[in-house]
């Protein structure tokens, strides 16, 4: 499998269709986390997110055979999923409180949410037990929880937020990632590539370590930033994207309209045709980086029942199997 493979044929088209539910909020909310935690997967590449479009997006050749987890915190969403996807494993609950297992998946793909606000710390997760994860913002938190759960080798594909690659204070943060990850390639898309919103994003392709990074050896490129202009026009920028300025599908600028959060808030603005340059950066990605995994991970049987029974309400009547 190739890594450009994690995204379709027509790939703006593709990339909305599966980042975007209807019915879900544009803009962050503070509390309760919004309803898109990461899913995890297995053999040989699945999708998912939300009601399921990651799922329905998958072609026939990969989802023939594929055992498909995803956690979602909406009961209505989550529900919507099961019922789409009966043959996949969904979890109706915060990714925090979810049974899955450590080491075990191939890909693990979604759009997170994005916040300021939000934080997940080792109160609310165990995991959490470095120091340099131990007070995440929700967008990150994501990715440090999703890389433990995939195996040696395998691929976490997130949509989230410029800030996990630009934010200086992420820095400890990215380095714990680089220890444990590998960065095959980042594509940043301008901040009206999603409709109805006005948030820079990124495209991050992390590919896990079967060891972590030795000690002594040099830091990644990606984990620092660099300061670019000045005073109000200043911004921070990830070193990747300034080695990589191809992958940066338009032009950095703080002043040319409104962000999300005001004024003079650093976004990239398209400079041509997205879907053209999409297409020509996905084709700069290395290829044929995911391999059949030595052993098929083993689950216990029971998991799916005892997922199910958590994600009712007591007292809830349930149909299972006509019954």
């Amino acid at each position: 499998m190739k890594t450009r493979e994690l995204i379709f044929d027509d790939p703006l088209e593709d990339l909305f269709d599966a980042a975007s539910t209807p019915t879900e909020p544009q803009q962050p909310r503070p509390e309760p986390p919004p309803a898109y935690t990461p899913p995890t997967y297995t053999e040989p590449c699945p999708k998912c997110g939300g009601s399921g479009r990651f799922f329905g997006r998958m072609p026939a050749e990969m989802a023939d055979g594929a055992q498909r987890w995803a956690v979602e915190l909406d009961t209505l969403t989550g529900a919507l999923m099961g019922a789409l996807f009966p043959q996949a494993h969904v979890q109706v609950m915060g990714l925090q409180e979810a049974n899955i297992p450590d080491d075990a998946f191939d890909v693990a793909i979604t759009n997170v949410p994005f916040s300021r606000d939000v934080r997940i710390g080792s109160g609310q997760d165990r995991q959490l037990d470095d120091p340099r994860i131990r007070n995440l913002s929700l967008h990150n938190y994501f990715f440090a929880k999703s890389l433990m759960k995939v195996r040696p080798g395998g691929v976490v594909a997130f949509i989230t937020t410029h800030n996990t690659m630009d934010a200086r204070g992420a820095t400890g943060f990215r380095t714990w990632l680089s220890e444990r990850a590998d960065l095959l390639g980042a594509i940043r898309l301008p901040q009206d590539a999603f409709p109805d919103t006005a948030v820079t994003t990124d495209i991050i392709f992390l590919q896990k370590r079967a060891t972590p990074r030795p000690e002594g050896q040099p830091t990644p490129a990606w984990v620092t930033v660099e300061s670019q202009g000045e005073g109000e026009g200043g911004y921070t920028l990830n070193r990747y994207y300034v080695q990589h300025p191809e992958m940066a599908l338009g032009r950095h600028t703080t002043s040319e309209g409104r962000g999300q959060y005001g004024a003079h808030e650093y976004r990239l603005v398209k400079t041509g045709d997205v879907t053209a340059q999409l297409t020509d950066a996905i084709g700069t990605l290395p290829e044929d980086v995911v391999t059949p995994a030595p052993t098929a991970p083993s689950f216990d049987t029971s998991l799916q029942d005892r997922i199910e029974a958590a994600s009712h309400k007591p007292g809830a009547y349930v149909v299972k199997n006509g019954e």
